[in-house]
């Protein structure tokens, strides 16, 4: 099947997503979620120590920790929600998204605990309330946290979910001042609201862990949802802030110091301060400095596959760690020790039972139904759809935009962009909405005048560049499997006929387009095209763990080629500069040179007798078709890094500032990417 790129101009302009994967965020996760697990050990419910002074001591110490967990994921809720918002959405739709992602390990963890917690008895009022999400709005502090304590900031988030589609078109596309008004009124409204809180008569009920703090003053400081809705609406002002470059630059390290000095302080305000105010500027100042790292490329423990994959199972692990703290200490602990080796036990058993528990609910419950239900469908809860005609629904309405946009070299140094009609999907076709284009050194060919290609007539002027892309398939037409629609996918530029013998030799494959896997982001997704040409190259060269191999040009090419050698078990050294086919007077003697990339010029002065005398092999590789599969395994598996050769992500509005960054040659990594989601640099407030 061929891919045909295109680009929704309404959703270019107002959708506030960068095309990168914000993969530190994710691995955040885990960390926040276990903060939740340790205050929930040390609860007077579930008293851990036997000693009294030592319990009082571990509870103190962590008494902070169930509220920045809470407050740092209602941030990134409206962070990550406002960051992925589509302009085209519909509220159906994102409902439809998130009420499948959390409420089928909500229903499934509810179940868990009134067998495994309550013996299988729950007063119907309360069971009621958890189920419908309402338990958190009435001022009943033991209804509050009924059924299974961590659900009450799921009821909260629901509330957030439904006012979203609201509170996005306030914030979103009214430029950064806006937003940085929302983020100044929404940290002092989550100053006020524990201030306000102290003035509201103290009731009857008081909290367990924190007796000087009445249910009825808790409620409406920590509980509410209306009153925690600041936390979300930091969140989506970041999310704006970021996205438009109007933050300096934050450190993540810095940002982490400021955090445990805020906790430090958290400890010794008073109880509703503490959990609602003091901690919020830090948790805000780690998203945004992670979210900046990770769109500038720079390293990031947090985006480690491991941390990635304990944050995709952290809303699993946060459900079910209580749980899993009560059988615990109900039947293996049996209540409080004195014992500080049993405690230790305890508390690891507790987490790897959590985690092993979170990756069967995230593998088995909650991504099957999220692929097969929340994805961008057209009608209701239904994972397919089927298309007429293709280019009509069955409703008549027409499928993907009318119009895209397109950069377009009229002649050397000349670069607009353009309104066309948009593709309609043919016979074995995918329509893409292209989110991230990337810009190689043969585009800068075509951008200065020097290409070969204009040279030896192969092509002319107007020229619409663009062969490195991923993006997400917004239509199919006839004979494509309808499950195609929602995927990110990215693709070669050779339509393989799937018979002759180059296909059968692998070196074309059957299909033009992949599917992007979860654990890639869109920057690597971007970069699979051209960095499977140096994954090929090690194939034609048969890079073995024997080899001492030489890369000349650190350029993106080169750069993947010395990782993939290196995965071989190759020894490497990257030359740059480099003289032009230096490659050669490098090479030992019998030994094997592979060509990468296109040369904008004749290369003259080719030693032919080195050839012949030390007995060279001389190869070019045009593409790495047929190699996507084993380039996307090396990725996953952390052996070769995409990420870390992108220089900037330019958006499509600055496409000309992206060809001069691009000709800069004191840019230090090779690849400038263009954003065809994000919005222009300028403030249009």
């Amino acid at each position: 099947m061929t891919a045909t790129a295109l680009l929704d101009a309404r959703a270019a302009q107002e959708r506030p997503r960068p095309g990168v994967r914000l993969d530190s965020l994710t691995g955040l996760r885990f960390p926040a979620a276990l903060a939740v697990l340790l205050f929930h050990s040390a609860l007077p419910e579930l008293p851990l120590f036997a000693d009294r002074g030592v319990q009082e001591g571990y509870y103190h110490w962590l008494s902070q920790a169930g509220g920045l967990g809470v407050t740092f994921f209602f941030l990134l809720s409206g962070f990550v929600l406002t960051w992925s918002a589509s302009a085209g959405d519909r509220p159906a739709s994102f409902y439809r998204r998130r009420f499948v992602k959390i409420l089928p390990l909500y229903y499934v963890t509810a179940l868990l605990a009134v067998l495994v917690m309550h013996a299988g008895s729950v007063p119907w009022r309360d069971l009621a309330s958890y189920l419908t999400m309402t338990q958190v709005w009435p001022p009943d502090y033991p209804l509050n946290f009924s059924v299974l304590a961590p659900g009450w900031s799921l009821a909260t988030e629901a509330f957030f979910y439904l006012t979203f589609p609201l509170l996005v078109g306030l914030v979103v596309g009214r430029g950064t001042r806006r937003a940085a008004t929302v983020l100044a009124v929404s940290v002092l409204a989550v100053v006020a609201v524990p201030l306000v809180a102290t003035l509201l008569p103290e009731g009857s009920q008081r909290l367990s862990n924190e007796p000087d703090v009445s249910g009825l003053q808790y409620w409406f400081a920590y509980v509410l949802p209306l009153t925690r809705l600041p936390d979300f609406g930091v969140g989506m002002a970041l999310a704006v802030l970021v996205r438009g470059d109007a933050l300096p630059r934050l450190s993540l390290r810095w940002s982490f110091a400021a955090l445990a000095g805020a906790y430090v302080l958290a400890l010794s305000a008073p109880v509703l301060l503490a959990q609602r105010a003091v901690l919020v500027v830090p948790c805000a100042l780690i998203i945004a400095a992670a979210a900046q790292r990770d769109l500038a490329g720079r390293p990031s423990v947090w985006r480690a596959r491991p941390l990635r994959w304990l944050g995709e199972v952290s809303f699993a692990f946060y459900l079910l760690h209580f749980i899993v703290l009560d059988a615990l200490d109900v039947h293996v602990l049996h209540g409080p020790t004195d014992s500080v080796a049993a405690a230790v036990a305890y508390l690891l058993g507790a987490v790897a039972l959590t985690v092993l528990g979170a990756g069967a609910l995230y593998h088995w419950v909650e991504m099957p139904l999220v692929r097969a239900y929340g994805g961008r469908t057209v009608r209701g809860l239904r994972p397919r759809r089927s298309i007429e005609s293709p280019a009509v629904r069955a409703s008549g309405e027409p499928i993907g935009p009318t119009s895209v946009r397109s950069v377009l070299l009229p002649g050397p140094r000349e670069v607009a962009l353009v309104q066309r009609p948009a593709p309609v999907p043919g016979q074995g076709d995918l329509l893409v909405r292209v989110r991230l284009l990337g810009l190689c050194g043969t585009d800068l060919g075509f951008y200065d005048g020097s290409s070969s290609y204009l040279h030896d007539g192969l092509a002319s002027y107007p020229f619409v560049p663009g062969h490195e892309w991923t993006g997400e398939v917004v239509a199919v037409g006839a004979d494509v499997d309808d499950a195609w629609v929602g995927r990110r996918v990215a693709g070669h530029n050779i339509r393989a006929c799937g018979r002759c013998e180059h296909c059968a030799a692998r070196r074309i494959t059957h299909s033009t387009v992949v599917a992007v896997p979860d654990a890639l982001s869109d920057t690597s997704a971007a970069l699979l095209e051209p960095a499977s040409a140096a994954v090929h190259a090690m194939h034609r060269v048969d890079v073995r763990a024997v080899d001492r191999v030489a890369v000349v040009g650190a350029g993106t090419l080169g750069l993947v080629a010395a990782q993939a050698a290196r995965a071989r078990g190759a020894d490497v050294l990257v030359v740059e500069p480099r003289k032009e086919v230096s490659a050669i007077g490098l090479a030992a003697s019998g030994g094997r040179v592979a060509q990468l990339g296109t040369p904008h010029h004749a290369v003259d002065g080719v030693p032919v007798a080195d050839l012949v005398v030390r007995d060279l092999s001389v190869v070019g590789v045009l593409s790495g078709v047929g190699h996507w599969e084993e380039l996307v395994d090396l990725v996953v598996a952390g052996h070769v890094d995409l990420d870390a050769m992108v220089d900037r992500v330019v958006p499509l509005e600055d496409v000309r500032s992206a060809y001069e960054r691009l000709a800069d040659p004191l840019r230090v990594r090779p690849k400038v990417l263009l954003d065809f989601m994000a919005h222009p640099t300028t403030d249009l407030s």
